[in-house]
């Protein structure tokens, strides 16, 4: 048997293929964007939840902890000072922060490493041939949106990276029955569900290969106490230190009242129905993702059947309780993009392990035209850098630097933020200060009694209009912001 050492030694041109194919999706995708890797900047992205993001990861960079409160509607978490991403997912880009520094290109760095130490791994425990290898990389090339999601300030690249190792050590333990292997998943999976606790559904398949293993009874036992160790944390970490999102997203109804349930999973479905026939006209993202993930239920179910595996059947079971679960507690919009992932992890080991290569090829060749084609630029594209936007954030973090003062109060160190406001302005927010986002509604109900120090809106916006009516002059302004001075 071979060595760890001389495994990885073998593997070597393995492992600088796995990295060159990483790079090479990257460098795909700038190309087919007709951009190069400086022709990026997050702080031009049109995705608006990045810039909270980023400003609580430099908060956390530059200041050990914030100075003011992030979250929504100036709530806030009961321990700390984080908003509704929680502690999990936000330490590891503040880990790298503050060793590389918190720059506008440090996600996207971040992004791409992990899917290559990922690879790295998944090339040194799963032991692929060239050719299995070749034909999981392509199946990761060919799925779009994974290669989209690296030049962001998002976790989706981390928590499909952490996946992938999931499924790495799930497949080395089931191929050689070693504890270490269980042993990882275990500790992987933990991070998963403290990140995002619908991860706990995979729980059900290392139980059952402890249970089937050496374990027996009390293997599966302590995979039982792993996965409430880790839903435990998931509910505490986000209870206590993430503030609660701006409107109430969670849907507990169906708990209690199975007859909600039903028709909640059966609202869900069909409305993921709607989007695949709108992801098959090329019109939305969440279409495909829908029927990509459909696609791979599919395989796993009848796969199930024909080879009568309970394995395969617990892989079918963990993937469709997630998208059940993102039905029941959120909605089917809000519930497609949490399958992203499991979709380009899925494409891989499907790549790696079916041996009908019509089957495999056919998949590729689904994800690549459905992705890669789509024409909902919003998911797909990336945008270019717009130098004169980032000169403005530039010049106005300065300027702001000046006027918001740091001081040893929370709520005065806090910029309370309408939503209506243009997203790349909000990059100019000092880091000492924390962002508070809120619908206009609950400035104009509030007025008289909002905690923010801080407020920025957008120019000529309703809200803009409504403060000055108000008799608040406008304290600064920059880009297509004003800032108030509230107290």
């Amino acid at each position: 048997m071979q060595t760890d050492k001389t495994t990885v030694i073998k593997y070597l041109p393995q492992v600088f293929i796995v990295i060159l194919t990483v790079v090479l999706g990257t460098v795909l995708i700038l190309l087919f964007n007709g951009l190069s890797l400086d022709q990026v900047c997050i702080a031009t992205s049109s995705w608006n939840d990045e810039a909270g993001y980023f400003n609580q990861v430099a908060a956390l960079v530059d200041w050990n902890l914030p100075r003011g409160y992030f979250g929504y509607s100036e709530q806030t978490a009961i321990y700390g000072r984080l908003g509704a991403w929680a502690p999990p997912l936000i330490y590891p880009f503040a880990l790298v922060g503050k060793i590389f520094g918190w720059t506008y290109m440090t996600p996207i760095y971040f992004n791409l490493s992990v899917w290559i130490v990922a690879f790295v791994i998944f090339t040194i425990v799963v032991r692929p041939s060239v050719k299995q290898q070749m034909l999981a990389g392509i199946a990761w090339i060919g799925y779009e949106c994974t290669l989209r999601y690296i030049f962001s300030c998002t976790p989706e690249s981390l928590v499909g990276a952490l996946f992938m190792l999931l499924v790495v050590f799930i497949y080395a333990y089931k191929r050689d029955g070693k504890d270490k292997w269980l042993v990882f998943a275990d500790v992987v999976l933990f991070i998963l569900v403290i990140m995002r606790g619908y991860y706990a559904s995979f729980s059900l398949i290392l139980i059952y290969l402890a249970y089937k293993g050496k374990g027996k009874m009390k293997g599966a036992i302590v995979q039982a106490i792993v996965l409430l160790a880790g839903i435990g944390a998931f509910v505490w970490l986000n209870a206590y230190m993430a503030s609660p999102f701006i409107i109430n997203t969670y849907n507990t109804d169906w708990i209690t009242n199975p007859i909600i349930l039903i028709k909640r999973l059966g609202k869900g479905f069909l409305e993921s129905l709607t989007y695949i026939v709108e992801g098959i006209r090329l019109e939305s993202m969440r279409g495909v993702w829908y029927l990509l993930f459909f696609l791979i239920l599919l395989y796993r179910f009848i796969k199930s059947i024909k080879e009568k595996s309970m394995y395969q059947f617990l892989i079918f079971l963990s993937e469709a309780a997630i998208v059940a679960a993102n039905w029941l507690i959120y909605s089917p919009k809000e519930g497609a993009r949490q399958v992203m992932t499991i979709i380009a992890i899925e494409l891989v080991f499907i790549a790696l392990t079916e041996t009908k290569k019509i089957i495999v090829i056919g998949l590729i060749l689904c994800s690549f035209a459905l992705t890669w084609l789509s024409q909902d630029s919003f998911y797909s594209k990336i945008p270019p850098k717009d130098t004169a936007q980032v000169a403005i954030i530039e010049n106005a973090k300065a300027m702001l630097e000046d006027a918001m003062v740091n001081t040893d109060v929370p709520w005065d160190n806090t910029v309370l933020v309408s939503l209506s406001t243009y997203h790349s302005d909000l990059y100019a927010i000092p880091s000492y200060m924390g962002q508070n986002a809120c619908l206009d509604d609950y400035i104009m109900e509030n007025i008289d009694n909002l905690k923010s120090k801080y407020m920025i809106v957008m120019v000529d916006e309703p809200i803009d209009v409504f403060m000055q009516d108000q008799g608040y002059e406008i304290y600064r302004s920059y880009g297509q912001a004003n800032v108030y001075l509230l107290r």
